[in-house]
């Protein structure tokens, strides 16, 4: 692009909101690839969008985590306000499942386990992200999973932004509670990443009417289709797991992301390796070209519930039998 900003040279746009722009540049000095976050133009004068843009750069520079992009420097001018962060050299989430259709289980769990690990940390120094989404979960080629785009944040301790009456965030990963402008804790962050999470493994999201509107209606009021009735694959237990995160009450969801990150791990094979190993052989994959296979999980003996039914009823019959002729044996014989 011929653009510098201070140190960096601006290599060109890998993407665009609602609020800021983000540039691919390199310390002249350093050599370093990093991530411009630019301040839209338009918002410039506007003080709370200003504050909010100051707000995630103090907020994300206090978020010192292996799972969540770092912060490396700050600066404002009279040509705008600028945010250099980590570059991450991979795909978003979205971008992935566009190509991969679904993530197989044990690939699903690995990525989970560490968007739990970043956000867990986040609710641990008071932080509420907000707009937990497909689109702000990096994913680099080595396989390292990156939580990004804190601009909505919330921290607990600090006098929210958001003006009364006013949705931030995307409604299809919104809460019931952050739709209807009540105060915000750690649940409210495990239900968008229930929703993440169905569309994971499913390809399809829990709520996906054409229309906001309808969307924000199905969240408050809708239950969602059971992800095994999108793909059998699923085990039961682990969709057991995501209609939890995706209850309407905040209460009778997982207590915090460290007990919601406690039920995922049991599905990361080899549960004792490294995500990251899976993560990347998987992106090797799919690279290949290959698609993904319908589970690598071990496979379980799953009997239908009616041959396990039959077993049992047979079970009882031959402890049945002998008692019935231990009975007959007892009774009076007549004598003729």
């Amino acid at each position: 692009m011929g653009r510098q900003l201070r140190s960096y040279d601006v290599q060109d746009q890998i993407g665009r909101g609602g609020m800021a722009m983000v540039y691919r540049a390199v310390h002249t000095e350093l050599e370093r690839t990093v991530a411009i976050k630019e301040l839209q133009p338009s918002y410039r004068s506007d003080d709370e969008m200003v504050e909010r843009f100051k707000r995630e750069a103090k907020a994300v520079a206090a978020l010192m985590h292996q799972n969540i992009v770092q912060i490396y420097d700050f600066w404002c001018n009279k040509n705008g306000y600028y945010l250099v962060m980590e570059y991450v050299d991979g795909m978003d989430l979205r971008q992935v499942l566009d190509r991969c259709g679904y993530f197989p289980t044990p690939v699903f769990a690995a990525i989970g386990l560490l968007i739990c690990d970043a956000l867990s940390y986040a609710h641990s120094k008071g932080i509420i992200h907000r707009d937990v989404k497909l689109s702000n979960v990096l994913i680099s080629k080595t396989g390292q999973v990156k939580l990004t785009d804190f601009g909505i944040a919330q921290l607990l301790d600090s006098k929210d932004l958001t003006p009364s009456g006013v949705m931030l965030g995307t409604p299809a990963y919104m809460s019931p509670e952050q739709i209807q402008g009540e105060p915000l804790g750690p649940a409210s962050d495990i239900f968008s990443l229930g929703v993440v999470f169905y569309e994971m493994l499913t390809g399809k999201k829990p709520f996906s009417d054409p229309t906001d509107t309808r969307v924000i209606l199905d969240i408050l009021k809708a239950k969602p289709l059971p992800p095994r009735r999108h793909a059998a694959r699923i085990p039961r237990s682990l969709q057991r797991v995501v209609l939890k995160c995706l209850r309407k009450k905040p209460t009778r969801r997982f207590p915090a992301m460290e007990d919601l990150r406690k039920s995922l791990a049991r599905y990361c094979v080899p549960r004792s390796g490294d995500p990251g190993a899976i993560i990347r052989g998987f992106l090797e994959d799919l690279a290949a070209g290959k698609t993904p296979p319908a589970d690598l999980l071990p496979k379980a003996s799953f009997m239908p519930i009616f041959i396990k039914l039959l077993i049992a009823l047979s079970v009882m019959t031959l402890g049945f039998i002998p008692a019935f002729f231990y009975y007959l044996n007892r009774l009076p014989h007549s004598v003729p």
